[in-house]
């Protein structure tokens, strides 16, 4: 970003905006998927949760350490914290924008959330996830990403949302342990196993739904798909996570990873 934000002059110059009339293009992308691929495929709405913004829009760019946006932080906390809630102000309509536009469901993704301690988190990450949720006012699920975040996952399973998302870090049936049933997760296959040969893609796919007996579960990715993923093993991970759901919709069904 050429004009990084980093005073409270800085914040006080941020508008909330018109999604459809500003970002019009994605509400009428979602639009014309939704009518495509019919009532049967959910599409998912999807926005930068407000620490992970913030961290760009400090910075200026994606960047380790974090040292300017955590600077901020600590020298100004009450203007980090109207920074954080200008962009929760800002995503709630956009959010919605998506939702009237057809999205069955909505995500937050918080990349870099995992960089914060604990009680950092909760004072400033957490809330400014918490009222975008609230301001959304359970109109559709909302799943919650959050990346390198072990330490962070029960505090994030108070955000309100219905599915908490996890990466390639996290043993999920030792997260499901301590964070109860109330709550669904998704993922958490390493993306890079979609590099692997196909039986390894199979053998991850088949213990990542095996993990909790696909109960409760969403299978998906630890993060984002990496650039040339060949397209073939992406469909083969969606293939296999298929089939195996139909084992799994059989009564004691258990699946094996020989399978497949």
């Amino acid at each position: 970003m050429p004009n990084p934000v980093r005073s409270k002059t800085d914040v006080d110059r941020l508008k909330i905006f018109d999604p459809e009339a500003e970002t019009g293009f994605l509400p009428e992308t979602i639009r014309r998927i939704v009518k495509s691929v019919g009532p049967d495929v959910p599409v998912l709405g999807f926005a930068g949760a407000p620490w992970t913004l913030a961290t760009y829009m400090v910075e200026g760019k994606a960047k380790e350490g974090f040292a300017t946006v955590k600077s901020f932080l600590y020298r100004e906390p009450k203007t980090f914290h109207l920074l954080l809630h200008r962009i929760a102000q800002a995503t709630i309509p956009y959010l919605k924008a998506q939702i009237a536009a057809g999205a069955a469901a909505v995500q937050l993704f918080d990349t870099w959330c995992g960089e914060l301690n604990l009680h950092d988190y909760e004072q400033f990450a957490l809330p400014a996830v918490q009222e975008i949720i609230s301001g959304i006012g359970g109109s559709v699920p909302v799943i919650y990403y959050t990346k390198a975040s072990q330490h962070l996952l029960p505090a994030a399973a108070r955000s309100g949302a219905n599915v908490l998302s996890v990466d390639w870090r996290v043993d999920l049936a030792e997260i499901r342990k301590t964070i109860g049933p109330k709550i669904a997760l998704q993922g958490n296959v390493d993306p890079a196993v979609l590099f692997a040969p196909a039986e390894k893609i199979r053998d991850v796919t088949l213990a990542t739904i095996n993990s909790l007996g696909g109960h409760g579960h969403i299978l998906n990715l630890g993060h984002g798909i990496l650039q040339h993923t060949p397209v073939e093993n992406a469909q083969l991970f969606i293939e296999t996570g298929q089939r195996a759901l139909i084992q799994h919709a059989r009564p004691a069904a258990q699946v094996r990873l020989g399978d497949l």
